[in-house]
């Protein structure tokens, strides 16, 4: 497919790359010149431009995740990308089935915490991803076991149906959750602080 005017000024005014500009306009150019010389000029193309052609050929798993996670006419097939890559189609498209195995732990996180449809388990997440899911997800089941103070507050402070325990929270962390937390108990140790 022929790279037309039309579109090189659609290109300018979307701000792209001047580098970008100037090699479209050197001599006429076609689409698989395009993804052959610069694959990310291609995908900003994809992702920026609707009635821009979709061609994931030749094009490696994070440029081809992006133009899936961007484009909601674009097919999805996560054949060959990376787990985090999947991960970002995966939460980004809702039209797009889950499949939670051989995901990073991270990764599912993302997942658990775009896609209310997901189901969640936090087996295997380390605290920081745990402590994302409980605060993102009102439907997850709290579990404040293993997450350090902060981890601890922050879900306390962001879920108003945590259990509030200011049991080794610095000082710090419970004037947090006492000042976003209206039905947090008054802390002797933070009274005599002040």
């Amino acid at each position: 497919m022929r790279i037309t005017n039309k579109m090189i000024k659609q290109a300018v005014k979307e701000q792209a790359s001047l580098k970008a500009i100037e090699w479209l306009r050197e001599q006429p150019r076609t689409w698989t010149e395009l993804v052959g010389h610069r694959p990310d000029w291609a995908v900003w193309a994809m992702t920026h431009f609707p009635d821009c052609p979709i061609d994931l050929t030749e094009l490696e798993s994070h440029h081809r995740a992006r133009v899936m996670a961007n484009r909601s006419d674009c097919p999805i097939d996560l054949t060959g990308l990376e787990s985090h890559h999947r991960a970002r189609v995966m939460a980004n498209r809702s039209d797009c089935p889950i499949d939670l195995t051989e995901l990073d732990p991270s990764d599912r996180a993302r997942v658990m915490i775009n896609r209310p449809d997901c189901p969640i388990d936090l087996t295997g997440l380390d605290s920081y991803d745990r402590a994302r899911v409980m605060i993102n997800r009102p439907d997850c089941p709290i579990d404040l076991t293993g997450l350090n103070s902060w981890r601890r507050a922050r879900v306390m402070i962001n879920r108003p149906d945590c259990p509030i325990d200011l049991t080794g929270l610095g000082p710090a962390g419970k004037e947090l959750v006492r000042i976003n937390r209206p039905d947090c108990p008054i802390d002797n140790e933070l009274e005599e602080i002040k």
